[in-house]
């Protein structure tokens, strides 16, 4: 069957009605909702002329009366815009706003805020007597009324500053008063934002600062700076010093905290530059005769040289004093510091110069610039376990080697202390063996000493550091490796075919005549 649009809808269409809920797009209740809907839909489109109108009112009324046609309500509607909406008069809204290029629509709020995207022009002021405020700085960025408060690192100390005036606060200004809170020089250093070098003379709102900024300051290490004795070791305590923490397993009391003092990388190289210096100009016959201070002594492009002052030929008596010198600035700075583990034997070695005429051959000089107080914890690891290993190796050397050891006694005072993890190895029992079973090689003299310590760096405690053990076994023997290495360094000098014990004791990628 065909409709002939009869019924109620061809009726409705016919004599000009309106269409059924259905019709409309409705959701069939009736025609209480669709009249709703159709009032708000006429309020926005009233809502929408009278935002249209009072735009081109206002920018009509705004620019000189270019747009003179303005209709009523605009008029009245522009009494009640906003301020920023003055920014506009100068632009060709008014002249083309009826374009769809340049307005698509404009809502008028009472008391609207400035739109986000609306960017004042001071060449657009249309009242001469409003005045523009400083426009604030982003809410992360430095506020110059309020202050900023950031962090800086100097020489590795961080420190939380509350800057009230980066304006005029230059960075030469911050550098210098964060490293007199630190107590040290700030001369031939400089300044760091996120890897970018700030400029001295530049104050500091020149640069993106946030709350979350960190500043860091850093030495200008460049080429061609010369610094003396004194300034390069101007550095704080953690520069120059570091603490290894001992575990309840590796000191003697187990309730008593315990720590064990070296120098830092930076110290141990800076001193051992000295010691190669003074020694390799004995190895060439020469020496200072003492005739030297700190000041004298220059740490230049990575080497150390020593000026303004004369050399004289080596002997026993030069040498003395040149060691003594060496003593006393040495003791100079570091005692009130408090020596590091072992630095107080290379101290009495240089203040007695026991060697003598001798002290310039090369296994002496070895022992001098590798002193174990300057070396670090991998090489004292190295120098106790390939010792143990090559005394063995040398069967016709064996028994001159052991004497010159000398004589060292440790069970006694393993047994006294009985750290766990020394006293766990030294205890231990392998498999298949007895239960009262004792590991022979553990006599109670320097060999036997060697033989515990290489097992005990070998196999000691996995969760125990290279550095916690190397730093326990010192602290329980302090009077063993350097003892034994002088001893030894004495004997390749005094007899023949010894240069393996020289090659244990030096480095000799380091100890070259050049001090690099």
């Amino acid at each position: 069957m065909i409709h002939s649009g009869c019924g109620r809808a061809g009726r409705r269409r016919r004599n000009g009605g309106s269409k059924g809920p259905y019709e409309r797009g409705g959701d069939g209740e009736g025609d209480g909702s669709a009249r709703a809907r159709t009032l708000r839909l006429s309020s926005v489109r009233r809502l929408d002329t009278a935002a249209t109108d009072a735009k081109a009112g206002s920018t009509s009324t705004l620019s000189s009366g270019c747009c003179d046609l303005a209709s009523p309500p605009a008029k009245a509607a522009v009494m009640s815009a906003p301020a920023w909406m003055e920014e506009f008069s100068d632009s060709t809204l008014c002249k083309k706003w009826n374009t769809q290029e340049e307005v698509k629509e404009v809502h008028v709020k009472v008391n609207a805020p400035a739109p986000s995207s609306c960017l004042l022009n001071s060449s657009l002021t249309i009242n001469p007597s409003k005045e523009i405020g400083t426009i604030p700085c982003g809410e992360e960025f430095c506020n110059c009324e309020k202050g900023l408060q950031f962090t800086i690192n100097v020489f590795g100390v961080t420190i939380s500053l509350q800057q009230k005036d980066i304006c005029n606060t230059m960075v030469g200004s911050l550098v210098e008063s964060s490293c007199r809170k630190i107590g040290v020089n700030a001369s031939d250093s400089y300044a760091v934002l996120g890897r970018k070098v700030l400029d001295y003379n530049e104050p500091l709102s020149h640069y993106p600062l946030t709350r979350d900024s960190t500043v860091e300051v850093r030495y200008r290490a460049r080429a061609g700076q010369q610094m003396t004795f004194n300034r390069k070791f101007n550095v704080t305590k953690d520069k120059l010093f570091r603490t290894v923490q001992l575990g309840p397993e590796l000191r003697e009391r187990v309730n008593i905290p315990q720590s064990v003092k070296f120098f830092s990388d930076f110290a141990s190289y800076n001193l051992q530059k000295v010691l190669m210096h003074v020694t390799g100009l004995h190895l060439e016959g020469w020496s200072y005769n003492g005739a030297f201070e700190s000041n004298d002594i220059i740490f230049h492009n990575g080497a150390v040289t020593i000026q303004n002052t004369p050399m004289v030929p080596f002997d026993k008596d030069s040498c003395a004093r040149d060691y003594a010198k060496l003593s006393n600035i040495f003791k100079a700075k570091f005692l009130q510091l408090g020596y590091p583990l072992y630095f107080s034997h290379l101290i009495l070695y240089l203040h007695k110069c026991p060697d003598g005429a001798n002290s310039n051959h090369e296994a002496i000089v070895a022992f001098v610039t590798n002193h174990p107080s300057i070396e670090s914890y991998f090489d004292r690891m190295k120098q106790l376990m390939i010792l143990d290993c090559l005394l063995d190796r040398h069967p016709t050397h064996y028994v001159d080697n052991i004497v010159a050891l000398g004589r060292y006694s440790w069970i006694a005072k393993t047994k006294k202390w009985k750290i766990k993890a020394i006293w766990d190895v030294y205890n231990h029992v392998p498999r298949l063996a007895p239960a009262r079973w004792k590991n022979p090689l553990y006599t109670d003299d320097a060999k036997g000493c060697l033989h515990l310590a290489n097992n005990f760096l070998k196999h000691g405690n996995n969760k125990h550091t290279e550095d916690e053990l190397d730093a326990a076994f010192c602290r329980h023997m302090v009077d063993y490796l350097p003892v034994i290495l002088e001893r030894l360094a004495r004997l390749a000098q005094r007899l023949p075919d010894r240069e393996y014990i020289i090659n244990l004791l030096s480095n000799r990628l380091a100890d070259t005549r050049t001090g690099n």
